[in-house]
């Protein structure tokens, strides 16, 4: 065949074989993108776990560590709930004892903090949902005698997010309650 017929293109068979390496690179990259989608959602999954942990943990230090009377929670025994008096400043401005429970809400989906004023107060019960919509998988609380005659509170807990708590936090911690009676010889005060 003269050269001058012959029309330049691609062959069937070429086109072909660049149409299935063409899909094999964008399978590849769809696989790519999937698994790092999955891994953002994971990553942000557990940071939300970890804040809301952390918030949650920084009411329950304050109130710990304002607690003058544990005698509501039993000694040494893990509880779902914890409920304690702590000191705070009255509408009249004095001291007055206020009592801080925390419980599990229904259906574990977070941790419930009322605080109940003082017996003859105007004011209502305050009550906050902390890890709101959160998997409460595990939840601890435990008054501690500790050797030199202090008192403290044990807390563990584990979150997971909805709706299976795949993916999972947990936290233990020790809260010296610093205004108890007890405390104040290990303190120094």
């Amino acid at each position: 065949m003269p050269k001058e017929l012959r029309k330049s293109g691609f062959t069937l068979v070429e086109v072909t074989i660049s149409v299935f390496l063409g899909a094999l690179v964008l399978a590849g990259l769809s696989r790519l993108l999937s698994s790092s989608l999955k891994m953002t959602n994971k990553g942000s999954a557990h940071l939300t776990n970890v804040q809301a942990t952390a918030i949650f943990l920084r009411q329950l230090v304050e109130d710990a560590r304002r607690a003058c009377d544990l005698s509501q929670m039993p000694e040494n025994q893990d509880e779902t709930s914890a409920k304690f008096d702590i000191l705070e400043e009255s509408e009249m401005g004095g001291l007055a004892t206020s009592s801080i429970i925390y419980e599990i809400s229904q259906g574990a989906r977070g941790i419930i903090r009322k605080n109940a004023p003082p017996p003859g107060a105007e004011s209502t019960p305050v009550t906050h949902t902390f890890c709101r919509d959160l998997l409460i998988l595990n939840c601890g609380f435990r008054h501690v005698n500790l050797v030199g005659g202090g008192k403290g509170i044990y807390v563990s807990l584990k979150i997971g997010t909805p709706p299976s708590g795949s993916e999972e936090f947990e936290i233990k911690r020790f809260i010296l309650c610093r205004n108890h009676a007890s405390n104040t010889f290990l303190l120094g005060w």
